[in-house]
């Protein structure tokens, strides 16, 4: 879960993974338009749910920085 990343590695392995499955829900998605099938619905909810997730990765990224910060500065004041 990219929310509960609690350290670089790990959110940028959530990233990469949900990086993965989006190519792979693209690719899907145009498999289907070859055979005629209209997703331009599904593409709309996929796009809205990739821009989310791309939000929810800057924020923990933004947490996991403060939380460096915080460390160095709690250092600091010991």
């Amino acid at each position: 879960n990219l929310t509960s990343a609690d350290n670089e590695k790990m959110w940028q392995a959530q990233g990469r993974m949900l990086t993965a499955q989006s190519l792979k829900i693209n690719a899907l998605l145009q498999a289907l338009r070859e055979q005629g099938f209209d997703t331009t619905a599904i593409e709309q909810q996929e796009q809205e749910i990739s821009r989310s997730l791309r939000q929810q990765g800057e924020l923990v990224g933004r947490r996991l920085q403060l939380r460096q910060q915080q460390r160095q500065l709690s250092q600091q004041i010991v």
